[in-house]
């Protein structure tokens, strides 16, 4: 009987595991691909150059397929398994949820393995970002000194462009970040951090104006250092192999989780069955944005992306509690 009890369990979940896995993964592709247009899109840059960095964007797809698309998998599974009347089935034979919670495990464990391995692998393929992008500044630097002056190369990454002028060396021109195209810069070099949140600047000259009217303000600076610029690879300071098991077991988690509550609530509930997870997977995924942008954020506040997930869990278990949340809306069985 343990043996049906688990062939039923991975049966209702195998297959929207792996379709809501998927379809997360190829959502996290596009949005690598397309942060990575702007580069493409350059002339002058081969696409051999910009290739390197699609490694450290395909980690973060793989993130949102396993913080997204595992626990909405397992949300789908736990609801065709209780419509099935299979947990009714069960049930009726006396047979514990936490038995029937066996398969949904075994199932975990497959994904958890799968998910390390591959993070693994991609994350051996990921070179020093600030090492890629030094590398993509410079080629957009040679495109426009090897093309009719005046020229103009845009460095996407900086938001940026590389002004070529007769006479005159290269200048990396734009607007200053975060000032709302209020202020502008020029500087003759930029050297980008290695984890692409900050650049460095050399002979770097600023033009601020308060308004239409307002007065202007030049500056003209040696050396300055901007910090807070939102990388394509995670800032965080835990090693990535590390950081790749936390996310894995962290979606597999939450989708263990979201399957325990509905088995302990004896129901599966719409649309409570796929909101428990649902807003406890995008808190991970938000917290583990917040941890790996925040300058010198200690390893342990990783440990808040789990936290974070199961916590929201937890209370939107007990909303779904709650009678005057209850209406024609809720499907149970």
């Amino acid at each position: 009987m343990l043996h049906f009890r688990m062939r039923s369990m991975v049966r209702f979940c195998a297959g929207p595991l792996f379709v809501a896995w998927t379809v997360a993964l190829v959502a996290g592709l596009v949005l690598a691909f397309l942060k990575l247009l702007p580069w493409i899109s350059v002339s002058g840059i081969s696409l051999g150059t910009t290739w390197p960095l699609f490694w450290p964007a395909a980690t973060r797809a793989l993130d949102i397929a396993f913080l997204l698309g595992i626990p909405v998998g397992f949300s789908v599974g736990i609801d065709r398994f209780f419509r099935s009347g299979s947990a009714t089935a069960l049930a009726s034979l006396g047979v514990s949820p936490w038995r029937s919670l066996r398969g949904a495990a075994l199932l975990a464990t497959f994904w958890l393995a799968i998910g390390t391995a591959l993070g693994v692998e991609l994350n051996g393929r990921v070179a020093e970002p600030g090492i890629v992008a030094q590398r993509l500044v410079a080629a957009s630097r040679r495109s426009c000194e090897t093309s009719p002056h005046p020229a103009i190369s845009p460095v996407p990454m900086l938001g940026a462009s590389w002004l070529c002028l007769d006479g005159a060396p290269p200048r990396l021109a734009g607007p200053m970040p975060g000032t709302r195209r209020a202020a502008w810069f020029s500087a003759e070099s930029v050297v980008v951090g290695r984890r692409l949140s900050e650049v460095k600047l050399r002979d770097l000259r600023l033009v601020a104006r308060s308004g239409n009217d307002g007065p202007t303000l030049r500056a003209k600076i040696g050396a300055a250092e901007i910090r807070g610029l939102w990388g394509v690879a995670a800032a965080g300071t835990l090693a990535p192999n590390w950081r790749t098991f936390l996310v894995v077991g962290t979606g597999v988690f939450l989708g263990l989780l979201g399957v325990a509550l509905a088995l302990m609530r004896k129901t599966a509930q719409r649309p409570w069955v796929f909101l428990i997870p649902g807003t406890a997977a995008v808190a991970a995924w938000l917290c583990l944005w917040v941890v790996d942008v925040t300058v010198g954020a200690s390893a342990l506040a990783y440990l808040l992306v789990p936290g974070a997930g199961a916590v929201l869990a937890l209370v939107t278990s007990k909303l779904a509690d709650l009678s005057w949340f209850s209406g024609p809306f809720v499907l149970s069985r």
